[in-house]
């Protein structure tokens, strides 16, 4: 019975350490992202769009082809990729639910950058910068004559649903009557009757819509800069990175300054009749901000940046295997330790700093073999003390 007993014990000594090993094993396993890979294997892109908001996305009623300027940019991507495009039309009320569930790659579909849909899926940079407009028909018998005029209860504003025009309207909280349409066209055709009183939608869209009217209609002011993206699943960083690399070839790699190529230009001139103007801002401010990081970490970008003045800036901390972020200092003033920073609207000079510690308890990984090692060595020794003084 002893030595039955002595047996197990020297057994579960040997085991132990490959206890560890396959502990180690599956904490440190991790999700392969194979969707830029997945994309290149089917010989295609799948791609989930509203053809219906020109001069973004249409179908030619000849061809009855999808075109338009998103359909451009895709193609770009495509081409640079080296696969074909599937297209997959859906309605905007679902468009995002088709991401989710798996139906296609990405959407491009004039898509607008906001904090909640980044918080349901991943996005490029911005690929196309817009403002919001108001439109009146020529009778205007309200006398709207710019934004501020339409925040009154006599006001019916026409706003596509579901869209950052009608987020506008609710996050300024304005007091008109919202009438929201399935989709813009059908918002510029009630105004064109008269059964509203204004427009609020984007700018580019209100500028081609309004062009296939006989009546007269007019775009009396501007405001609010947005920012398009193409969204991607949460996760799919491969897919995004590389879309992300074919738009930095459109558009040149400086987000804040961008600098169009040919066929970017050419595509804006063929769809908005005017060459791109990526920059809304009227007289332009600039300002610097010093961004640096401390060892064993990095901030991107980093360096003196040259800003525009309103420009929204973002700014990602990297930290060195077995680091963590310690604190961030904005202004001489520690904002906690967030793993990212974006400065809105910078009107001034500004100074961000990122220091770094190291983690508390780590294991490095090239450390687990010789961990295994010795354990086993240890182990071994007991088992030849137990063995022997069994022996005795």
């Amino acid at each position: 019975m002893k030595n039955k007993t002595n047996r197990i014990l020297i057994l579960f000594l040997f085991l132990l350490p490959l206890s560890f090993l396959l502990i180690s094993d599956t904490s440190a396993s991790t999700i392969e992202d194979t969707s830029l890979q997945d994309v290149i294997n089917a010989g295609k892109i799948v791609v989930g769009i509203e053809a219906c908001y020109p001069p973004f996305e249409q179908i030619n009623p000849v061809t009855e082809e999808i075109e338009g300027f998103d359909p451009d940019i895709m193609q770009f991507i495509a081409d640079d990729i080296g696969v074909s495009i599937e297209w997959v039309d859906v309605s905007w009320s679902e468009i995002f639910n088709g991401l989710q569930n798996d139906d296609y790659d990405c959407i491009i579909s004039a898509v607008t950058i906001t904090e909640d849909r980044e918080n349901e899926m991943d996005f490029s940079r911005w690929y196309y910068r817009s403002t919001l407009s108001i439109m009146v028909n020529d009778d205007n018998p309200k006398g709207i004559e710019s934004l501020d005029d339409i925040n009154s209860t006599d006001i019916k504003v026409g706003v596509q649903a579901a869209t950052s025009g009608e987020w506008y309207f609710d996050d300024e909280g304005i007091v008109a009557e919202k009438v929201p349409f399935t989709t813009i066209a059908l918002a510029i055709e009630a105004l064109s009757y008269g059964t509203i009183d204004v427009v609020l939608g984007d700018f580019a869209v209100l500028m081609d819509i309004k062009e296939t009217y006989s009546e007269p209609l007019f775009i009396i002011d501007t405001f609010n800069k947005d920012e398009l993206g193409i969204p991607v699943q949460t996760g799919s960083d491969s897919l995004r990175l590389r879309i992300n690399t074919i738009l930095d070839e459109l558009l040149g790699e400086n987000v804040i300054h961008p600098e169009p190529n040919v066929y970017y230009t050419e595509s804006h001139e063929e769809w908005f009749g005017i060459e791109p103007y990526l920059d809304f801002k009227g007289e332009i401010t600039y300002y610097t901000i010093s961004a640096s990081s401390g060892e064993n970490g990095n901030i991107s970008p980093e360096g003196e940046i040259s800003v525009r003045e309103g420009d929204d800036i973002f700014f990602n901390f990297t930290s060195d295997d077995h680091y963590l972020i310690d604190k961030v200092i904005v202004n001489g003033t520690s904002v906690g330790n967030p793993s990212n920073f974006t400065f809105n609207d910078v009107d001034s000079d500004h100074t961000i700093e990122v220091e770094f510690t190291e983690k508390p308890f780590n294991i490095p990984g090239y450390s687990i073999i010789l961990f295994i090692i010795i354990s086993y060595a240890i182990v071994s020794i007991i088992a030849v003390k137990i063995y022997h003084r069994r022996l005795n």
